[in-house]
């Protein structure tokens, strides 16, 4: 779903371009790794319904500032 998101962020361009040109490395190459990486792709995966992982996405990228903690919880479990 992370992958999915990423996704919409990407090709809407919603996410903060001046904070990723000053900021950080590898972008290019993770927004190459996601283009496949469609809300379709992961409704058949996660059984979470493509628009509403567009929609989530949308959301996360407008929200501002934000975070999403993906290492505690239950991505600290195989399988998580």
């Amino acid at each position: 779903m992370a992958l999915a998101m990423g996704h919409v962020i990407v090709k809407e361009g919603l996410y903060d371009k001046t904070f990723v040109a000053n900021w950080s490395v590898g972008f290019a190459e993770y927004s190459a790794f996601v283009q496949n990486k469609t809300p379709e792709w992961a409704a058949g995966i996660t059984g979470i319904n493509a628009d509403t992982i567009r929609r989530i996405a949308r959301e996360v990228a407008a929200a501002k500032p934000a975070v999403i903690d993906s290492w505690s919880g239950t991505s600290h479990h195989t399988n998580g």
